[in-house]
């Protein structure tokens, strides 16, 4: 490894080497030094590796204490050398110097120079008096008729002051009642299969880790910072997450507890990825405090928090909130910019908080940026809250990720405290000026409520941007390192904040060495196999720091700084492709091999590859009425006089004829023609037979309608059809399509239609005559466990796959609906551009009608053209219409009377539902990958060898597959496909008339003449 560093960076001086080779070699020998100590159990209460004195024995156990104790703290200093003094009670305070660094950064004339800042009604409206705010010393700066700022001790310096020489020690006895305050996290693993799995469902198939999902256990160094510098909190921490549990966390403590969204989330708003929804729901967590604070994961501290700067010392001891001088400043014209570009969202989200506060508390109010910190909020207030802007809400709780339009939730809550909450009579009645002055509430706030006047108080000013910082995490080395080392040498900040947005390996390794050397002490949440190994790790970037240190400032007169930014460098590589990388390797093999099927699909796999025909459970008997539709394309606009009956020998008795030498030429060609125009219709119709049989095969629970849509009459169309049979229905196109069609026949128009089929069921299942099934079908292969249909769907196409696609004609109608599609519904991310595969298509009969409302011009433009001359042109694709409609649209608690959609479903009208429907929330599910590659097999190629096919299909079967579509092409070879699905179907079905072959026989007596002349 070190043969190869040196290489890597083309060393040819001997001294350097020979001083790079000692040291690592000398860092190695002290790894092992430590490794030793430990393992040998020298001091068996300490283990020494890392620098820190800890308790070895961390229990995991729940009988036993599960806290870490911290005995002798004190620091290596060859290894660390950080200063801090010691005290009795083994919490570190800062000691002079940083004591010396702390009052110079306070009281310093470059930092706190004098400054106005107009806090009228111009600038803010918390109060309409006009306001001075004083920056100089943070002294007398507030009139003290502020509203704002009725404290004294918030408005002068000393608030900070304090805070910062807080040490960690006791706090006063009136705020013992803060103690057993709850603290929630909001927190999910991008990385996991399973969060993933449900995640691409509503992302258009796409799985991958966004920088919003991204874990490098900032939770853990998060609550490692809470529990260090937070010492007087006792309460529960409540983790908020999605069918999740950090690996490292040590469940057995019992003050944390794991809350899934779907404990919180209502029915139809589980699951979300917006965490304005999420945090909407943070009052529905059972067991929380009428207090509680509000932490994002990756919100850490930095300084020893005392309750006062998260509490105001009044009678109510209100929540603090920070704000900045950053005002938000933007036109309407450029926020509908900004949305037409599919920019800037978070600014369109605040602009839009800005309007409903505004409108609803004060015309004057300006929107000035809270802070990332630690929130405090009032679970009581959660529900009137929602009450009060559930129209507004609604585009927060429908859509399962931010848009444009999206609220922000926290910051509208905060200005719901200050003005709502100032009328004596609320929560039935609102303070303001706005129009919640005319709402009248419909609940009571709870009887057994500790709190009785609820309020807030804002610190506002540039003094807070010293103490709360914002930074990001990114793809720059540079900016990164100096990020880390303004948190580092600013022990003034109290909280800072990442927002990542790196992708590369080398910002997760920087940030994770960052993360572990700034917060390096254990907390009583953590497993003891993942400490024992952070220690190792930890051990030694301590000693290669110190290492860097000592030569970048001792051996200055021995190297020039060429030689030593070429040492630090390989020691930073050494951090950066070897030791940080082979932890984070082995961190994730303590959690076990990365699973790459998640539990939801092994769970679906495993029922529909092992069922086999029993009886349906109750909750699945609805399915048994389930209706079936066909549609027989290839019979549409086919000459009256011509009759598929007879089709059905043609093959045969052209196959002998055409081998005749007599036969001239020019007849052999007729009759080839004559047999291409009708091969299609014959193979369709032949498929149809053998398709009825594997549903009566293989879904033995199914005892609903079967609908065949064709034109012509059914006994010319199929004469082996079993109409006694009062469960199979022959439709014709006319009696679906209204009288505006006319007499244009197109699938296209009658799939828009197909919901007009009498007496069809709320969820049908729409089948194509190339559609089998080989093995015992579950209705869990059409509908998912809350009964929602499951589209079968390809993969989301990517930017080089549909630049091709686009230069092909074939696919002209699908860009040209999809377009039309993301119109009303937008151009989000997360809108992908994905074909239906050649599978069963499970549909709601009540989403045809609003959909057709939706895009009537569009469909009426499709109809027109279709009646006009046979010129190619792009069509409105129905499938799309109403899959999409189902997909963006209505999956939410408030349809039909919102509907999800921006920008331009935002101008159109309500839906209209079949007022008899039984189905309240039209969800759906799309199969995954997985599960489709299990379960399907679509668009099967036969080829011209009976052995070959067979074979091709025996292997679908033993490969537990369910269902098999084949690929119809013009090379297809009708005779080896009957033979191969009359091998595979030889039963005759319920749907079949039984002495069909006496009719067949009747018919075979024909001359090819005559069948011509048919």
């Amino acid at each position: 490894m070190i043969s190869k560093i040196l290489n890597q960076y083309k060393i040819q001086s001997i001294s350097i080497k020979l001083v790079i080779i000692s040291y690592i070699l000398w860092l190695n020998i002290r790894s092992i030094q430590g490794l030793v100590l430990t393992e040998t159990s020298v001091n068996s209460n300490i283990l020494i590796n890392q620098g820190y004195n800890y308790n070895k024995k961390i229990n995991d156990n729940p009988d036993n204490d599960n806290r870490i104790e911290f005995r002798n703290f004190n620091i290596d200093n060859h290894i660390y050398k950080k200063n801090f003094n010691n005290n009795k009670n083994g919490i570190n305070k800062p000691n002079n110097e940083n004591e010396k660094f702390v009052n110079k950064n306070l009281h310093s004339d470059d930092s706190l120079k004098k400054k106005y800042i107009n806090q009228s009604k111009d600038d803010h409206n918390w109060n309409k008096k006009k306001v001075n705010i004083f920056d100089t010393n943070f002294k007398d700066s507030i009139l003290n008729n502020s509203s704002i700022f009725t404290n004294k001790n918030l408005t002068v310096n000393n608030h900070f002051e304090n805070l910062l020489r807080y040490n960690g020690s006791d706090i006063e006895p009136e705020w013992e009642w803060v103690k057993n305050i709850s603290i929630v996290y909001t927190w999910v693993d991008g990385s996991d299969i399973n969060f993933q799995n449900l995640k691409a469902k509503y992302n258009g198939g796409v799985y991958n880790v966004s920088s919003r999902d991204r874990s490098a256990d900032e939770l853990k160094y998060s609550i490692r910072s809470v529990e260090k510098y937070m010492p007087w909190h006792q309460g529960m921490i409540y983790i908020v997450t999605c069918h999740q549990i950090p690996e490292w966390l040590n469940l057995h403590n019992p003050r944390i507890k794991v809350i899934d969204h779907e404990i919180i989330l209502p029915k139809g708003v589980y699951p979300t990825f917006n965490s304005n929804t999420i945090e909407l729901f943070l009052d529905r967590i059972p067991g929380i405090t009428e207090k509680f604070i509000y932490l994002n994961d990756d919100y850490l501290l930095n300084h020893y928090i005392h309750p006062s700067f998260l509490f105001s010392k009044d009678e109510n001891f209100s929540p603090i909130i920070y704000k900045n001088n950053n005002t938000l400043n933007v036109s309407q014209n450029s926020i509908l910019n900004f949305i037409s570009k599919g920019k800037k969202m978070f600014l369109t989200n605040c602009y839009f908080t800005d309007q409903l506060i505004k409108k609803y508390f004060d015309k004057e109010f300006k929107y000035f940026y809270i802070h990332h910190s630690i929130y405090v909020l009032y679970r009581d207030l959660f529900e009137p809250f929602r009450l009060l802007f559930k129209k507004e809400l609604q585009s927060n709780l429908s859509d399962r990720f931010r848009n444009h339009y999206s609220i922000q939730t926290l910051y509208l809550y905060y200005a719901y405290v200050e003005y709502a909450t100032s009328n004596e009579k609320f929560p039935l009645q609102m303070g303001g000026e706005g129009i919640d002055r005319k709402y009248e509430g419909t609940i009571e706030l709870p009887a057994n409520r500790t709190i009785q006047y609820y309020s807030i108080r804002v610190i506002q000013g540039a003094i807070t941007n010293k103490y709360i910082k914002f930074g990001k995490i990114k793809n720059d080395s540079k900016a990164n390192k100096k990020y880390f080392e303004r948190i580092k040498s600013h022990p003034e900040i109290l909280v800072y904040n990442f927002n990542d947005e790196y992708s590369s390996c080398q910002a997760l390794y920087e940030f994770t060495e960052f993360l572990l050397t700034q917060h390096p002490e254990p907390s009583s949440f953590e497993k003891s196999n993942y400490i024992s190994l952070e220690n190792k790790l930890y051990s030694k970037l301590a000693a290669i720091n110190n290492i860097s240190s000592d030569i970048s400032s001792s051996k200055k007169s021995i190297y020039n700084k060429s030689k030593i930014k070429i040492f630090n460098d390989v020691l930073q590589t050494y951090k950066m492709k070897d030791l940080i990388p082979n932890y984070i390797q082995i961190k994730s093999e303590l959690s076990g091999p990365m699973k790459k099927v998640s539990e939801k699909e092994v769970e679906e796999i495993h029922l529909l590859q092992n069922y086999h025909g029993e009886n349906l459970t109750s909750e699945w008997q609805w399915a048994k009425s389930v209706s079936i539709v066909y549609l027989l394309e290839n019979t549409l606009n086919f000459p009256k006089n011509s009759k598929p009956s007879n089709d059905f020998l043609l093959l045969n008795k052209l196959q002998n004829y055409l081998n005749k030498d007599y036969i001239k030429e020019s007849n052999k060609n007729s009759f080839t023609n004559f047999t291409e125009m009708k091969k299609s219709r014959l193979r369709e119709i032949e498929e149809l037979r053998y398709s009825l049989r594997s549903i009566d095969l293989y879904l033995p629970w199914f005892e609903g309608d079967i609908y065949i849509i064709g034109d012509g009459e059914q006994h010319e169309i199929l004469p082996w059809l079993n109409l006694q049979n009062k469960k199979v229905h022959w439709i014709h196109p006319y009696d679906l399509l209204p009288e505006t069609v006319s007499r244009t026949l197109n699938q296209n128009i009658i799939e828009t239609f197909l919901d007009k089929i009498p007496q069809l069921s709320e969820r049908f299942i729409y089948l194509r005559s190339n559609h089998f099934f080989i093995n015992p079908i579950h209705p869990r292969f059409f509908f998912d466990q809350q009964f929602y249909p499951k589209y079968n769907f390809e993969g989301p196409l990517d930017n080089e796959e549909k630049i091709e696609m686009k230069s092909n004609s074939k696919y002209s109608s699908f860009f040209y609906t999809y377009d039309i599609i993301l119109e009303y519904f937008g151009r989000l991310g997360y809108r992908k551009y994905r074909i239906l595969k050649n599978a069963p298509c499970p549909l709601y009969r009540d989403l045809f009608e609003p959909a057709r409302q939706l895009y009537q011009e569009y469909i009426d433009d499709t109809i027109n053209h279709m009646k006009k001359e046979k010129e190619k042109r792009q069509e409105f694709l129905s499938l799309y219409m109403v899959t999409s409609y189902n997909i963006y649209g209505t999956e939410h608690l408030f349809y039909p009377n919102y509907v999800i959609g921006y920008p331009k479903i935002k101008n159109s009208s309500l839906p209209i539902l079949n007022p008899k429907r039984t189905i309240s929330i039209y969800g759906y599910d799309i199969t995954t990958p997985k599960v489709s590659e299990k379960t399907m097999t679509v668009d099967v190629i036969l080829t011209n060898d009976f052995i070959t096919n067979n074979k091709l299909i025996k292997k679908l079967i033993q490969l537990k597959k369910l269902f098999f579509s084949i690929k119809d092409t013009k090379d297809l070879n009708d005779y080896q496909t009957d033979n191969l699905l009359h091998n595979l179907y030889n039963k005759q079905s319920i749907y079949k008339i039984y002495n069909i072959e006496k009719f067949l026989l009747k018919i075979n007596n024909l001359s090819i003449i005559e069948l011509l002349n048919n």
